[in-house]
């Protein structure tokens, strides 16, 4: 599909500075505090309500509860996604080799391997705006492809997708970039793969030690589960944005205590600080965006309220991804 003029990646430098000018430094120094003691907490805590879900789905009847329960995995296995992006792509919680083990752990039940996501994700963030940023997502630009999206083959499809990244000749992609990696990353990418094998041995054992737990606690929502979540995921991340207007590089949608936690702090207006602030701890980012709020909003930032809106211009109107919309 023709993606128009070719826009140049953000300015996030100078964004960064007139934020920091209009919120004060020490603002920001202390919105960056981390503290052991919530990373330790959102670390035990996804796994658990994992494996809660893994014995409830294996062991409640089906009734609308465990239909309740059968989606609410889906975020949950999303969100170890988030994890590994946050705590150990970009932070290294606990030192470079533990986020190391992590990441390859978190990554591992999500179908996400760190190596690979890690240098994708460092391009995303140097060329975010620019028309060959994730282009896959830009190739959904049909209604049946975006619905085909939010089913287990074409979400894997798309997946496959996602790993061929592709930019412009003047804008060559950053050193490691996925596709050029160096000796040390192409050693780590055979030991994710190892693991990867080793993961699906498991899996197997699992399944003939524990069938319905295994089947329907997680490989039935990793299958049908995770691409509905993926696909409010798509939208509430970079649906809508404006490429002239660097303070909308994401969409703006005003997120609560539920949104919150089913997107790990890391969707909607929490992902308007994150390319700007990426090392922001998701436990401080609602104070974050609320410090943000008014400031955005005097930069023509447009808010929105309801995920039912976002979702039918997305899926029914057919609004472009990573495009102002029009209503």
């Amino acid at each position: 599909m023709g993606v128009g003029k070719l826009h140049e990646p953000y300015d996030f430098p100078r964004a960064r500075k007139a934020i920091v000018a209009e919120v004060g430094a020490k603002e920001l120094q202390r919105l960056h505090r981390t503290s052991r003691v919530a990373d330790a907490l959102a670390i035990v805590g996804l796994w658990s309500v994992f494996l809660t879900l893994v014995y409830l789905l294996g062991t409640m009847e089906v009734s609308l509860l465990w239909a309740a329960c059968f989606v609410l995995q889906g975020f949950v296995i999303m969100a170890f996604g988030y994890m590994m992006h946050e705590l150990f792509v970009h932070r290294f919680v606990g030192g470079k080799l533990f986020s190391r083990w992590m990441g390859l752990t978190t990554g591992l039940v999500s179908k996400q391997l760190p190596t690979e996501y890690a240098h994708i994700h460092r391009s995303h963030h140097l060329y975010t705006g620019t028309d060959p940023d994730e282009q896959y997502k830009q190739d959904l630009h049909t209604r049946l492809r975006r619905w085909f999206y939010i089913t287990p083959v074409g979400y894997m499809m798309t997946l496959r997708r996602a790993l061929k990244v592709d930019h412009p000749e003047e804008w060559p992609p950053p050193d490691g970039a996925f596709g050029q990696l160096d000796e040390r990353d192409r050693k780590s990418r055979k030991v994710d793969r190892k693991f990867q094998y080793v993961w699906g041995a498991l899996v197997v054992a699992l399944i003939v030690l524990f069938p319905r737990a295994t089947l329907l606690g997680y490989l039935v929502p990793l299958v049908f589960a995770l691409p509905l979540a993926n696909g409010l995921r798509l939208v509430l991340e970079h649906g809508e944005t404006n490429p002239d207007n660097v303070y909308h590089c994401a969409t703006y949608y005003r997120t609560g205590p539920i949104s919150r936690v089913l997107f790990f702090w890391d969707a909607g207006d929490c992902h308007l600080v994150h390319p700007l602030f990426p090392t922001i701890p998701l436990y401080r980012r609602g104070a974050a965006t609320k410090l943000r709020r008014p400031f955005l909003k005097s930069k023509g930032v447009r808010e929105r309220r309801s995920l039912l809106v976002l979702c039918y211009g997305f899926f029914i109107r057919n609004e472009p991804h990573r495009s102002l919309w029009s209503a």
